[in-house]
């Protein structure tokens, strides 16, 4: 016979099992069933347009890895380039993620290097194709103080397109 302490630890046991069980169906529906995944990102920073496209491809179901590439219009116009490790937490249909990364900046003729951090959230409306927010800060920490004081600290708010490949 069990204790009453060992009927309430096997009850717990199975209620996280259950739980696991139960959150892990959640994840699976919610995410796409590509190994790999193309973006579209269009968005503003600081009042300029930011245009862009990402490439992630799946490590495990709640993390991935990926690039970006974006350009940034207006005076000085720039491009960043930039790889990044996204972590994952699926919520049925829903995925909000977190992106930190490492990339560089060409702007004015000068190129900088430092970190970037991401965060985002999209709906999945078919096992190809969703659609969300994704909000960006870039910092650089070497090269031109020009390029560095006008993009870093920046942040760009993007709408994304996701499409499964």
């Amino acid at each position: 016979m069990l204790t009453p302490i060992q009927k309430i630890m096997a009850s717990l046991a199975i209620l996280v099992f259950a739980g696991q069980a139960h959150a892990l169906t959640f994840a699976e529906s919610a995410h796409n069933k590509n190994q790999s995944t193309l973006y579209g990102n269009v968005g503003f920073y600081g009042g300029e347009i930011a245009l862009g496209v990402e490439y992630e491809t799946e490590i495990e179901k709640s993390h991935s890895a990926g690039g970006f590439f974006r350009y940034f219009g207006g005076n000085p116009s720039a491009i960043a380039l930039a790889g990044y490790i996204r972590i994952h937490t699926f919520k049925r249909a829903w995925d909000f993620y977190v992106s930190p990364g490492f990339g560089l900046l060409n702007g004015s003729s000068e190129t900088v290097l430092g970190p970037n951090l991401g965060f985002g959230v999209k709906y999945q409306f078919t096992p190809r194709f969703a659609a969300g927010m994704d909000l960006t800060t870039y910092h650089y920490w070497f090269g031109n103080k020009t390029v560095v004081a006008a993009l870093s600290g920046q942040s760009t708010l993007l709408a994304t397109l996701q499409f499964g490949l």
